[in-house]
This record gives structure tokens, C-alpha cells and sequence, in this order.
């Protein structure tokens, strides 16, 4: 489907008030800003899962799972929050499992009650409600921990 997609970055100063900028986007599956005190961590992790997944939108999720585990940044962490994007309906949030724990929306999934939602791990691979790869879901190959 042809579309333009756009993404714009907003920003609060005391000085100047609010400002908006658009930050332009490329064509690939690529970090495309990172900001706050977790900037360089996030980037660095990023780089290095594209250095060994390749060029695929789960090496920028790999990479942004990594930074949140690796304690590197002490402002940084807790389970990320995934929201899918589909050509028909709204945006869709997906269940997380992070280090064998499942997530919804950043909170832990065993205190709710969650039917019918897609759920994805660190690698991006499609698993079920436990954290099980699916039946049919590829495995994603993965070198260092």
C-alpha cells in the first residue's frame, strides 16, 4: 500500500515553550531517534543487534530490550511497550515476555487478565501467553545473549 508516514518531535523549554520539529524517516527498519538519559545506551545496544541480527525491525527491538536490561543507564528500565501498526483498525498493544516474565502495556502480565492478544519476546519471535514460540513461528537467531 502506498502511504507517507510521518513522525514529528515535540519538545517543552521554559525558555522557549513548546516547540515542533519533523524528524525524517527513511525508508528502512532503523532506530530512528533516541533521546533522554538513555540515548547512547539505547543506540549502542541498537547498533550492535543490527551488527549481528541484520537490517530487521527485531534487531531494533533486541537492541532496545537489551539497553533496558543492561542497567547502563540508571534512569532506564522496566519492560518496553509494543504497539502494532496494520493497514485495516486502530494500533494494537502486544504482551512482552522479558527476561521469562510476560508484560502488558509495561505492567506484569500475571496480575491480568489478558485474552486474545499477540505476544512477543526480546528476539521478536511470536510466542504464546507462557512466552512458547508458536507453533509455526520462526526462530530468531541469536549469537550472544
Amino acid at each position: 500500500m502506498k502511504s507517507t508516514r510521518l513522525l514529528w518531535h515535540t519538545r517543552w523549554s521554559s525558555k522557549d515553550g513548546w516547540s515542533d520539529a519533523p524528524v525524517v524517516l527513511k525508508d528502512v527498519s532503523a532506530l530512528t531517534i533516541a533521546l533522554g538519559s538513555g540515548e547512547l545506551v539505547v543506540t549502542n545496544h541498537q547498533i550492535a543487534a543490527r551488527n549481528e541480527l541484520g537490517v530487521f525491525s527485531r534487531a531494533v527491538f533486541t537492541g532496545f530490550c537489551d539497553a533496558l536490561v543492561s542497567g547502563q543507564d540508571p534512569f532506564s528500565g522496566g519492560a518496553p511497550q509494543l504497539v502494532g501498526l496494520y493497514r485495516h483498525g486502530a494500533g494494537m498493544h502486544f504482551g512482552i515476555f522479558l527476561r521469562g516474565k510476560g508484560y502488558f502495556r509495561g505492567v506484569e502480565a500475571a496480575q491480568l487478565f489478558l485474552p486474545q492478544i499477540e505476544w512477543r519476546n526480546e528476539l521478536f519471535e511470536r510466542c504464546d501467553s507462557s512466552g512458547k514460540l508458536l507453533k509455526g513461528a520462526h526462530a530468531q537467531p541469536r549469537l550472544t545473549p
